[in-house]
């Protein structure tokens, strides 16, 4: 079933409707609607720059001044291991250089949520294209967009959002089960040998990996499952972090995670930070 970028973005904000407290933080009731502003946070290589969705283009809010600015129109950026490119979408991938600004185009076709192997050398994406019902599928392709390649198996369910493991041997991503909803599922990078790492009645989304590969989070946005989740890399200990927010990244010391949420105002989402313990939660932007 073909689907919009749009979808994806609403997907990651479906919240609760009470207010919560949780190791002494009070999280923020979530009433709809709520519009978004910040989101789809990416944090760099070296700790210092958060890269994310603002108002339907990219920004750089800078860590160590928390000042703004303006990188491109476009959307879910991630970065390269070396920290010297982002890809992002805008209808295809596309790279930017983050020195130059020079702007490289590697999709023709529609495709979303790109990944880099930790080699640099490589992208992971999905897209639809040549799906023959409409659905979306991996693909890896080189750093340059050669050599594109269809790993997924067609016909078994939509495979989705990777997240490329620090050893560069797996590929973590959501599957949707017939007509459940998504789940989260290991394989390797020819799309084999896939393991199911969550179980349950909620939308598991926007898995991630922390930088010492030892731990996973993800965004579960149904009932009492919504909010940041965090387990071990095999899937055992799965814990919830904070309730509501989507799209976590993790800082690359593994002692924070940055995720959007619903503001204190209760009306715009934006970039939040909390410790993976679950303590020190903050808001990072404001509209």
């Amino acid at each position: 079933m073909k689907k919009t970028i749009i979808f994806f973005l609403l997907l990651s904000l479906i919240f609760g409707s009470c207010s919560k407290q949780y190791d002494g933080i009070i999280v923020p009731p979530m009433t709809e609607p709520q519009r978004v502003v910040d989101e789809m946070p990416a944090w760099s290589p070296d700790g210092n720059t958060i890269a994310y969705n603002h108002s339907g283009a990219v920004w750089l809010l800078d860590l160590k001044t928390m000042t703004k600015s303006f990188l491109t129109e476009g959307a879910i950026p991630t970065w390269s291991p070396d920290g010297s490119k982002i890809a992002y979408i805008n209808g295809g991938i596309y790279t930017i250089e983050l020195s130059t600004r020079e702007i490289t185009k590697l999709t023709d076709w529609l495709a979303y949520f790109p990944t880099w192997s930790p080699d640099g050398k490589k992208i992971a994406f999905d897209t639809n294209h040549n799906d023959p019902k409409g659905g979306n599928v991996i693909w890896t392709m080189n750093a340059d967009g050669s050599n594109k390649k269809d790993i997924s198996v067609h016909g078994t369910g939509e495979w989705r959002e990777p997240a490329w493991s620090r050893d560069g041997s797996l590929i973590l991503h959501i599957r949707y089960i017939g007509i459940g909803l998504p789940e989260i599922f290991l394989m390797d990078t020819t799309g084999n040998n896939a393991v199911r790492l969550t179980y349950n009645s909620s939308d598991d989304t926007n898995p991630a990996w922390s930088y010492d590969g030892k731990y996973i989070a993800w965004g579960s946005g149904s009932g009492d499952y919504a909010g940041i989740w965090i387990m071990n890399a095999g899937g055992t200990d799965q814990h919830l972090l904070v309730r509501n927010g989507g799209h976590p990244t993790w800082s690359p010391d593994g002692k924070k995670i940055a995720f959007h949420m619903v503001d204190n105002s209760n009306r715009l989402i934006v970039l939040w930070v909390i410790n993976s313990d679950g303590t020190g939660l903050q808001q990072l932007t404001e509209p």
